[in-house]
């Protein structure tokens, strides 16, 4: 496998735990994919961005369980995008040219 930005940054995703799931080697699978497709997905969308790289990696970190990713596979898209931009948004707040940018 190559070295890549993404696969490093993948690397960094916490293994899925497999607690509360009825069928462990099913529910590991599909909760792979699924966060395998949202993680590819704004990977390329923050691509020239390592702020919200670094955010990326955190919300999905943020989901450590199998059975998070299984049951919210239908919106976990969005879940992450907000989570991204709350994330985006408080590391902006937070830093001192963001302080300057508001007025404080």
């Amino acid at each position: 496998m190559l070295n890549t930005p993404f696969n490093q940054a993948e690397q960094e995703l916490l293994p899925l735990s497999l607690g509360g799931c009825a069928v462990p080697a099913t529910a590991h699978a599909l909760a792979r994919i699924t966060r395998s497709e949202v993680f590819s997905t704004f990977w390329s969308l923050a691509a020239a961005n390592e702020a919200q790289q670094q955010a990326l990696i955190v919300a999905c970190n943020f989901y450590p369980e199998a059975a998070w990713w299984v049951n919210h596979r239908h919106d976990a898209r969005i879940r992450i995008a907000d989570a991204v931009t709350v994330l985006c948004r408080l590391r902006r707040e937070a830093s001192p040219a963001g302080a300057r940018d508001t007025g404080a």
